[in-house]
């Protein structure tokens, strides 16, 4: 029987024979290491009865169970898999009586009754000593009308697909060191890089500002400069501190700043050092539309060659964004239904439950649509149908990202549909009278062979009712019912694919499947991967993993010009174009009118 597992103890370095660590517990509970086991016999199965010594957390009086063996193969009581020989134990109902819990021969389990949905363990014998660890990382998943079924998530690291090459060592300037973006986003990046040891040595933070820096916010040993953005003093004392180092310019200031301080870096000849590179961050939004964005490409390309730019999209820097390309195009089973003949529709939903945080001034500027659809959505939409790239090369993956965006027919007020939440104009800093939009829902079509005729549609709002980024692929209904009268099979729901972008980053497909019983009955059912549960490390920060591009001069995940004015021609027709702004509520699911954009109810 399997053995109880102490709460709280610490992970020992559990090994499988071939080195390889054994994955630690999805709910986070440390894996247990026993003693070494005793005697063996003749077959390599140790022997009933015999007591474990102590291992290294003083656990002792353990006795080995039944059926566990430390060789390969089938024991007597349980599977052998990489050294360690388990039970499996089944996740029972709720109110298990007095029947008590049983494992799947049918003899009852001992120990401390495990909750409903509980991730079942497995415990046997290693090459190292005793272990327990999750059911093969599997776990029970209600169905919303069946019985529970299991998944497997193996959590192993996985073999590089691509090595990233190795960062420069650089001074990363920042211009705006006093603001938002610097202390909530990028003073704490830089922090976790250096405590991490993945800033390359010699890398130096540089602050630029008009009011004085707090230096904590930045790695041990920054550097400060007090200055306007327009003072040519400024940017003479930047250039003695850079002399003929690399370095990195990133600009978290204002999007009416941006050209101001790239001309100066200019004319200050610190784009173009002797023995060294230069490379330049810009944050969203490019430009306020097409018109803008045209000028303001022209200013960055007037100063600097495109590969120096690095037009930032944290969205892009998200894990789960960046496995879109992996789940597309490294499973077989997926690319060959990647199509308008099994897909429905696509939804993108970016919907937070916070309000515009006292960014009123920024906000009244930028409102939904420049500040989410035509970076964020519009990059992951790109993402989800491009065609396979030639190589995963920067400008490989850009170019087909790019004829998506060129494919797209650009929005039709008919399907666009714009909402304001309840209270927006008693921010401060926002207009009385205002008619800037938080919210956003709209219907895209791609002209190309692989989704003609497929809508894919976005939304995204503030202040809704949850906090929730995802893709949702909905597959076609079944063409033929087999079970009957017609009425029976459309209550077989089709299948959906969810993508979690944030938060609970993971994947969960939908699917139909039999239930127990005498008679002939489907229910849905849910299989659930979630990265927390899967893998021994949460997810790396967006910011982290783009500055470390940025060092690397990988501009894979940054947007390239002729992406930025694509995405403005396609929604040009859906700013300053009179379309309504319908009011809605707060903690809800936006106007009703976004409703009726999917045919079958909301988003």
């Amino acid at each position: 029987m399997p053995a109880r597992v102490r709460r709280g103890q610490a992970r020992a370095s559990n090994r499988h024979r071939d080195g390889r660590a054994l994955d630690a517990a999805p709910d986070g509970r440390a894996d247990r290491r026993c003693g070494v086991a005793g005697k063996r016999g003749s077959d390599g199965r140790g022997r009933h009865g015999v007591r474990d010594r102590p291992g290294p957390h003083g656990d002792g009086g353990e006795r080995r169970r039944r059926g566990r063996t430390c060789g390969a193969g089938d024991g007597p009581g349980g599977v052998v898999h990489a050294g360690v020989s388990v039970r499996r134990v089944d996740p029972v109902p709720r109110g298990g009586g007095k029947q008590g819990r049983r494992d799947l021969r049918g003899e009852r389990v001992r120990g401390r009754r495990r909750r409903a949905g509980a991730v079942p363990r497995e415990c046997g014998d290693g090459p190292g000593g005793r272990v327990c660890r999750p059911d093969g990382g599997e776990k029970a998943v209600s169905g919303r009308r069946g019985a529970p079924v299991r998944i497997s998530a193996e959590g192993g690291p996985g073999l590089p697909i691509l090595r990233e090459r190795k960062a420069e060592p650089a001074t990363i300037v920042i211009f705006g060191s006093t603001g938002d973006l610097a202390r909530r986003k990028l003073g704490p990046a830089l922090r976790s890089l250096h405590r991490q040891k993945l800033l390359p040595k010699g890398t130096r933070v540089l602050a630029f500002s008009r009011r004085a820096t707090d230096l904590r916010l930045f790695p041990r040993g920054a550097g400060a400069i007090r200055g306007t953005f327009d003072d040519a003093e400024g940017y003479a004392e930047l250039g003695r501190r850079l002399k003929n180092r690399n370095r990195v310019f990133y600009l978290a200031v204002p999007p009416s700043e941006t050209p101001a301080v790239v001309r100066r870096l200019a004319d200050a000849k610190l784009l173009d050092p002797s023995g060294a590179w230069a490379r330049v961050v810009v944050e969203k939004p490019f430009g306020r539309d097409l018109d803008s964005a045209r000028e303001l490409n022209r200013t960055l390309l007037d100063a600097m060659d495109e590969r120096q730019i690095f037009r930032i999209d944290h969205y892009l820097g998200k894990e789960t964004v960046q496995n879109i390309l992996v789940f597309r195009f490294g499973n077989a089973i997926f690319e060959p239904v990647w199509n308008r003949h099994h897909i429905e529709r696509v939804e993108i939903e970016a919907a937070e439950a916070i309000g515009i945080e006292g960014r009123g001034g920024f906000y009244e500027q930028t409102g939904v649509v420049r500040d989410m659809v035509q970076n964020h959505l519009l990059q992951v939409l790109s993402l989800v149908a491009m065609e396979p790239p030639v190589s995963f090369a920067a400008d490989d993956v850009r170019d087909e990202k790019v004829q998506v965006l060129r494919s797209l027919r650009p929005v039709e007020p008919d399907d666009v549909v714009l909402g304001q939440y309840r209270g927006y104009r008693s921010e401060p800093g926002v207009s009385r009278r205002s008619k800037t939009p938080t919210f956003a829902a709209m219907r895209f079509q791609i002209d190309n062979w692989r989704w003609q005729g497929v809508p894919f549609v976005v939304r995204t709002g503030k202040c809704l009712a949850r906090r929730v980024t995802e893709v949702a692929v909905h597959f076609r209904s079944i063409p033929l019912c087999l079970f009957g009268r017609g009425e029976i099979c459309d209550r077989i729901d089709p299948n959906v694919l969810r993508i979690r972008i944030q938060p609970d980053e993971g994947i969960a497909l939908r699917f139909a499947c039999k239930t127990p019983g005498e008679d002939l009955a489907a229910g849905s059912v849910l299989m659930d991967f979630r990265y927390a549960e899967a893998f021994d490390r949460k997810p790396t920060d967006a910011y982290e993993r783009l500055l470390l591009d940025v060092l690397r001069g990988d501009a894979t995940l940054f947007a390239r010009n002729d992406d930025v004015e694509r995405a403005w021609e396609v929604l040009a027709p859906a700013i300053g174009a009179g379309i309504p702004v319908h009011p809605y509520a707060r903690g809800g699911r936006g106007p009703a009118a976004a409703a009726a954009m999917l045919k079958g109810g909301a988003l």
